[in-house]
């Protein structure tokens, strides 16, 4: 087979299939006319499709509603172009545009809230108004369990709970021969008060019957009136950030919060099942205690509340979708952690999405931003991101469920630039497409394209805002760039030398632990990459010769972060993988009497290095340095990206075999030639990225070799500089002239202007016989450059360099550079963009003619 060597070709040729970005199209209820206008400049861009998203739509499931999806489903089968419903009146999915809480309330999340009363015995006949905790007139005593505690503070007795449900009266007063000692009277309410209110009235996704109703007030009306379209043109289903709702946390981890917790009728069964007992008298260590007695009561909870939601939501409705043949997408809130907790959390990332046609994860709200790696930060929505999550382990965190989820078929998708505000342009674009696509990302679902009258203050930027962005005529240098990623980095495997244990179970049982991304980012800084898995998969997984199989992905080593308590389940699937011969190695500390090292997080890959267990060597050491190893048939590409964006590196890469390689710039969209078969020398601009390409024979076209100059003349010039609007273009209007270049958005100068500036400028070039660049040095931040009318290309991202080579010969020639700032500087007045930063704008210099 021929597939990477295919793909290059295409990539090469610019016939890369258009089936990589799915954005976001909101839908207000504007004209079709409004509606084309938008899905034109989509396909125009090279974008495969878009996701119908109510935002919100006046009548969501009217016809209205329908005769907007049958006009796009029309227009995006005349370009070839495939949609996708997003699958409620607004996110987050689960609210069935108000059905649920009109129609069928039975349907409606329920919770579990906990009040106490301390006590100190012994008092007898003591009796205790338990109906005067009650809320609401909806609420319903559940259980009343009394524990003796075992300090002053939370701290409970293993053994001594006692189930005083049946003494409740039918008054509402519990009536108690309270015995000596401290006690704590814990009283169980089923309610539907004291969670997230956003989601209140939400559905219930433990419960298989509402999701039931789910699907018949949402998808099958979909079916029903575009049925011929399924799987052809309608290609599935959206669902964005379906959540618990039991808090408004992103830290809602049992134990370490007070709060409701998720409940159905069914889950005292199923709890008791687990547990091989009843449940009852394990209900207050989910609150209380530490031990093993919580660890357990715990981790039971959250394993059944995560499976219930995995098997009744997702799993439902992606049993649903497959069997209507149409995909189903989506993901959930995996922000600083909520991924393995309750409140904005489903429990277990990987059980949530299972479901799922691909795996899906989102950054929004800037939740990367370029620098944060480590600690705490904050934006207008979040006073403390988790930096080392974000830059570290989210990427991963999707990706890994995209290779090893079979049915994923090596698919991550993740929603991404929505709500950064204005001031995320193309620059910033490019940066967050190479830090998701270096980790396993290969499909784009840009937030969004909206055809609300301009500016729309919902959630910028949007990208062609009716012709209004003066960076869209450069989105397809964009747009081209992250397909051919994406095209390079599908339809093989992922490879990868070690497997990182999920820690969600270690976290579920309440003691100390450390998160999957220490692990990933010890490895990431000496270049050695990951997959994260979890449990549920280890236990399924295989190992030959030593080496883990899941799905298609294999691995040479288990690292397994550090958790304070385990529980069994992992102790006996970890004894399992290494009585078969996989390594394991323990950070900072082994917990459990098992094989295998225990090594700090900043000695791992010396120690994975010193046990032979890598893919490539870097030298010298590049800690900015981020690579994805993707294999087809016919041979092997590596995708390489410097994450800094203020210093180049210069390095060489060593492999541990000999292939025919070469290097490919998917951005210039060029390759150049190597002549070593082991070595690859790697110089990468800040915030550049690169492919070695190995196992296969280089083009026969399209050959590039990096430009070395050993001359270069600062042009020294007076520049007549002029302004012209995105709607204004190409009518520019005269600004001033000037001998100096520098940031013009500054007071008296052009402080409150979006669009492009236009800089002329005649020049005296002396004469030279080789290549020639013109360099235009710090530019904010799209460029354009001509000489002589003679068009030289646009640049979206440093280094802003352009042949010139036969245009600036000896003599006098015209040279007119065009830049183009983002639309933040006249409309960055609002709540997205005061969270980051604004960037100088224009031509900032200096200006060079480089020869070589």
């Amino acid at each position: 087979m021929n597939q990477l060597a295919n793909k290059l070709d295409e990539a090469l040729a610019g016939r890369v299939p258009a089936r990589y970005l799915i954005p976001l199209f909101w839908q207000h209820g504007e004209s079709h006319d409004l509606l084309a206008t938008e899905i034109d400049a989509m396909h125009r861009a090279g974008i495969a499709g878009f996701v119908l998203e109510s935002r919100p739509f006046p009548g969501f499931l009217s016809e209205a509603w329908f005769d907007t999806v049958e006009f796009t489903l029309r227009k995006a089968e005349k370009f070839g172009m495939k949609v996708y419903v997003f699958d409620d009146s607004h996110f987050p999915s689960g609210y069935a545009d108000g059905l649920i809480e009109r129609d069928f309330p039975q349907y409606l999340r329920q919770l579990l809230r906990m009040n106490y009363l301390d006590a100190i015995g012994p008092r007898p006949g003591v009796s205790l108004a338990v109906n005067a905790w009650q809320q609401t007139s909806e609420d319903r005593l559940f259980k009343v369990v009394a524990v003796k505690m075992t300090d002053n503070v939370d701290g409970l007795q293993a053994g001594s709970a006692v189930d005083l449900s049946d003494r409740v009266a039918p008054n509402g007063v519990l009536y108690w021969d309270l015995p000596p000692g401290r006690w704590r009277v814990c009283l169980f309410f089923r309610t539907r008060e004291g969670g997230e209110e956003h989601t209140r009235n939400y559905l219930n996704l433990l419960d298989p019957a509402a999701v039931r109703c789910y699907l018949d007030l949402v998808y099958e009306p979909h079916y029903r009136r575009f049925k011929a379209d399924f799987g052809r043109t309608f290609m599935g289903f959206f669902s964005d950030e379906p959540r618990f709702g039991s808090a408004s946390s992103y830290e809602a981890t049992l134990g370490r919060m007070p709060m409701v917790i998720p409940f159905d009728e069914t889950l005292p069964e199923e709890l008791a099942a687990a547990a091989g007992e009843d449940f009852t008298l394990s209900w207050p260590w989910l609150w209380f205690g530490d031990g093993e007695a919580a660890a357990r009561a715990r981790t039971i909870y959250m394993d059944r509340v995560s499976r219930l939601y995995s098997e009744n939501f997702t799993g439902q409705i992606g049993a649903w979708c497959r069997a209507h043949g149409v995909d189903y997408l989506g993901h959930v809130i995996e922000d600083n952690g909520a991924h393995a907790r309750l409140g904005y959390g489903n429990g277990h990332f990987f059980r949530a999405i299972d479901g799922q046609s691909w795996s899906g994860i989102d950054s929004v709200l800037l939740q990367n931003v370029p620098g944060f790696t480590d600690g705490r930060f904050s934006s207008m929505f979040c006073v403390s991101h988790d930096a080392r999550f974000f830059h570290w382990g989210l990427g991963k965190l999707g990706s890994s469920c995209g290779h090893l989820n079979p049915t994923m078929r090596g698919i991550t998708f993740c929603e991404i630039f929505g709500a950064y505000g204005w001031n995320e342009g193309l620059r910033y674009m490019k940066w967050m497409t190479d830090h998701f696509i270096v980790r396993g990302v290969n499909r784009l679902m840009p937030h969004a394209f909206s055809p609300r009258e301009f500016p729309d203050p919902d959630c910028p930027p949007h990208f062609f805002a009716g012709g209004h962005n003066p960076q869209w005529r450069a989105f397809p240098i964009w747009s081209a760039y992250a397909n051919r990623l994406c095209h390079l980095l599908s339809d093989g495997v992922h490879r990868a030398t070690a497997a990182v244990l999920y820690h969600a179970e270690a976290e579920w049982t309440g003691g100390d632990f450390e998160p999957f991304e220490t692990a990933v980012r010890a490895l990431a800084l000496g270049q050695i990459d990951c997959d994260v898995v979890p449990l549920d998969m280890l236990a399924e997984a295989s190992v030959s010769d030593g080496r883990l199989q899941v799905a298609e992905e294999t691995f040479e080593v288990l690292v397994i972060p550090y958790g304070q308590r385990w529980p069994e389940t992992a102790k006996a699937v970890l004894q399992r993988l290494a009585d078969a011969g996989l390594p394991l190695v323990w950070l900072r500390e082994k917990t459990l009497p098992l094989p295998g090292e225990s090594v700090a997080a900043n000695k791992l890959v010396d120690h994975l290095r010193s046990c032979g267990q890598y893919d490539l060597t870097v030298t010298p050491a590049a800690p900015d340095l981020r690579f994805y190893h993707y294999q087809f048939a016919d041979g092997d590409v590596y995708f390489l990206v410097n994450e800094n964006l203020r210093d180049g590196l210069q390095v060489r890469l060593s492999f541990r075999d000999a292939k025919l390689q070469f290097g490919y710039d998917p951005l210039r969209n060029c390759w150049s030639p190597e002549p070593s078969k082991k070595e690859f020398p790697l110089e990468l601009a800040p915030g550049e990225s690169r492919f070695v390409i190995r196992g296969v024979a280089p083009p026969t076209e399209s050959a590039w070799t990096r430009f070395r100059p050993n001359t270069v003349i600062q042009l020294e010039t007076k520049w007549k500089i002029l302004t012209a609007t995105a709607e204004a273009y190409p009518q520019f209007t005269p600004f001033q002239e000037q001998a100096s270049l520098g940031n013009l958005a500054l007071p008296g100068l052009l402080p409150d202007f979006s669009g492009t500036i236009r800089y002329n400028a005649v020049v005296s070039v002396p004469p030279c016989a080789g290549r020639m660049e013109l360099d235009l040095g710090e530019v904010w931040e799209v460029a354009e450059v001509a000489v002589d009318g003679v068009p030289c290309g646009t640049c979206i991202v440093p280094p802003y360099r352009f042949d010139v080579t036969g245009l600036l010969g000896s003599g006098r020639h015209e040279i007119q550079i065009d830049v183009t700032n983002t639309l933040a500087k006249k409309y960055g007045n609002n709540v997205y963009d005061r969270g980051l930063l604004q960037d100088p704008s224009g031509l900032l210099g200096p200006v060079t003619i480089r020869i070589e």
